[in-house]
Order: C-alpha cells, then structure tokens, then sequence
C-alpha cells in the first residue's frame, strides 16, 4: 500500500490534510500501516474527512483494489457524537469509540493539561 501512503503524504504536503502532533517532540502523524491494515490519522474537520474519502476514492480507481467502506470504522476525539455519525454516514461505516486499541496499542486522547 505504499501508493496510498505517498498520496496522503502529498495531501499532506499541499496542506489538504492535518495530521495529528503526538509526543513531547510533537511529532505530526497522519497514517499508520501494517500488513492489510490502515489507520489514518487526521483533524476532525469536514476538509479532513473529504479528503480521505477522495483518496480513498483516488487509490481504488488508480490501483483496482477495492477499499472495503463496509469494513471500516471511523472514530474522533473532542467531536459532539452527531459529527462522528455524520463523518461515518460519509464513509458508510460503523463508529468507533474512543480509546480503542490498534495492533494492540491503546490509542486515545491525550489526557495532559496545559
């Protein structure tokens, strides 16, 4: 999936998609792969969510494979509960709740005040 990964990195780059800083180095994030599994990482925006859909869109017609939406799930952090069902009707997927575990790493938001 590398051809997915450059075309969110060039999202990136031409500032159509934000990622998320993590760490004390504050290091931006925006996708996380292993083997046949996808985590993107993103600001909880309406351009943010467009954008990934557009990609998605882009990879599948670019690459012939097929991006299971039905598969998917779609979580965010700080975002009132109508938004989240809004970004996954988007996507038509399922919502996911906060935190959750990917490659069983816990992900969720960061609990540090200011």
């Amino acid at each position: 999936m590398g051809g997915l990964a450059g075309l969110v990195r060039k999202a990136v780059n031409k500032n159509k998609l934000k990622g998320v800083e993590v760490g004390d180095g504050q290091v931006e994030v925006s996708m996380l792969q292993f083997a046949d599994d996808t985590l993107v990482i993103c600001q909880a925006t309406n351009q943010d969510v467009i954008t990934i859909k557009t990609i998605l869109i882009c990879f599948e017609l670019a690459t012939d494979l097929k991006v299971k939406f039905h598969k998917m799930r779609i979580g965010v952090v700080g975002v009132q509960s109508q938004q989240l069902e809004v970004y996954a009707n988007m996507f038509n997927c399922a919502q996911m709740s906060m935190p959750f575990k990917y490659l069983g790493l816990k992900v969720q938001e960061n609990q540090k005040k200011n």
